[in-house]
């Protein structure tokens, strides 16, 4: 086995101590630690630090809490967290423990947690809201962490400081508005996104959450509008390709919503990974019927993803489509795996089963379903099917009777209704639902065909 690289800078203020970083430790993650800390009666300090590619940055925020420790000395307890004069950096300490290998000579080791204060949670909070193409000033690291955290009470209230002190900030007047938009206040989230880029239209995020106020407004022509204002503003701003596929795929223009994905997925490449994103474009190649294009964008979402349901359950509708049920079968299994609530990957696989002549198994898949949902009407008239295909049809009657009665033109229940009663041996009652559904259904359909090849049975 080869060894991970490794990398050594000294802490500050001590030649004595060393920052080592070890990359590749863990997939996606680098373990950086001091060694040292020991001859100024500290603990040694370890973290995770996550992506691997900045690495550097958290050896930085180690060195510096090497230094706050060294200088201060502060007795420290688990859940402890610290910050640091001059610096929006605030840290938790986690779980002490001895450590004899490793170089820390038996020397006690803190795990040190940044929390979403300062460096981090700006970071974080630029590939939220901007697709991390924007500095944020430092003056509002609190407010944008506070709204990381879901504090956003209180991050709006400090939002709205720095407008009193600042009322033309474009980034205040932008992160306010995002996080009005997602409490729901779209007339003031929508009357601050547009100070925002008329003080500055080459800004685009405030473009982009503009167009997303509108589609939750329901105005999605509108939305494509500030998407492209977006564009225009930087034509390299990823978020808003994303979401102008989301919206294409809204009003129906498939091809252009697949243009627009792979445009913002190009744009994310080796930054970032977004399972979602490989997964909406997968919906819409499977809408165009470009299953091979499809099933392997939904296999780049498991790729960033491996427990993602919706991809699983729909690489088995497609192969379902083919004929291919095992494989089929398969795939819904996996997602009830990743997923054990999704009742429609469970609906599939009980109609897998029901392909399969597998009848136990598809009522006992069926029955989780509408015990889950009991409006789930689809489940449920499948599932009376079954019963009287299984020589259950009181059971049947049951369930279709109830279905029947909240909707007496539905032809698919009213059929089921009819064959179950036919089943019971009640053909007067079997005739009268046998008429109803040649009545709903087109003279060429099969199920009005086989429901007069019926009525001739029971009415002879």
């Amino acid at each position: 086995m080869m060894e991970p690289a490794q990398h050594e800078l000294p802490a500050p203020g001590a030649n004595q101590v060393l920052i080592h970083a070890v990359l590749d430790h863990e997939p996606g993650a680098v373990w950086i630690h001091t060694h040292g800390m020991a001859r100024f009666d500290c603990p040694d300090l370890e973290c995770y630090w996550s992506p691997a590619a900045t690495w550097r940055d958290g050896a930085a925020i180690l060195n510096h809490v090497a230094g706050f420790v060294i200088a201060s000395r502060p007795p420290i307890e688990e859940g402890q967290t610290a910050s640091f004069e001059g610096s929006d950096l605030r840290v938790r300490f986690l779980d002490p423990m001895p450590q004899s290998g490793h170089g820390f000579g038996g020397n006690r080791v803190w795990r040190v947690q940044p929390m979403t204060t300062g460096g981090p949670a700006v970071e974080a909070f630029r590939r939220l809201v901007h697709g991390g193409r924007v500095r944020i000033p430092r003056e509002e690291a609190r407010p944008v962490a506070l709204h990381l955290e879901g504090r956003l009470e209180e991050a709006a209230e400090e939002y709205r400081t720095l407008l009193e002190r600042n009322p033309g900030d474009v980034h205040t007047l932008n992160n306010l508005g995002q996080l009005l938009f997602t409490q729901g206040k779209l007339d003031e989230a929508e009357a601050l996104l547009q100070r925002a880029v008329a003080t500055d239209p080459a800004y685009a995020p405030a473009h982009n959450n503009l167009g997303n106020v509108r589609i939750q407004r329901g105005d999605p022509e509108a939305a494509l509008a500030a998407y492209q204002e977006a564009m225009m503003a930087d034509p390299a701003y990823p978020m808003a390709y994303r979401n102008m596929g989301l919206t294409l795929h809204l009003l129906g223009r498939h091809e252009e919503a697949v243009h627009s994905y792979r445009h913002y997925l190009r744009l994310i490449e080796g930054q970032r990974e977004d399972a979602e994103a490989h997964y909406d474009l997968g919906v819409v190649l499977a809408v165009l019927g470009r299953d091979d294009e499809a099933a392997q964008a939904y296999k780049d979402a498991l790729a960033v993803r491996p427990a993602f349901a919706r991809p699983l359950n729909n690489l088995g509708l497609l192969d379902h489509a083919r004929g291919d049920l095992e494989q089929a079968r398969e795939y819904y299994e996996r997602a009830l795996q990743a997923d054990g609530k999704f009742s429609l990957a469970r609906f599939n696989l009980a109609m897998v089963h029901a392909a399969a002549q597998r009848n136990g198994e598809a009522i006992r898949e069926l029955e989780r379903v509408a015990a889950d949902d009991p409006t789930n009407r689809r489940a449920l008239n499948n599932l009376a099917a079954l019963y009287t295909a299984a020589g259950r049809p009181e059971q049947a009657l049951a369930i279709l009777a109830k279905l029947a009665d909240a909707d007496p033109r539905d032809a698919t229940v009213r059929f089921n209704l009819a064959l179950a009663r036919q089943a019971t041996g009640d053909e007067r009652e079997a005739a009268r639902d046998f008429k109803a559904v040649i009545a709903l259904e087109p003279a060429s359909s099969s199920r009005g065909r086989r429901a007069r090849r019926e009525l001739e049975k029971v009415a002879s």
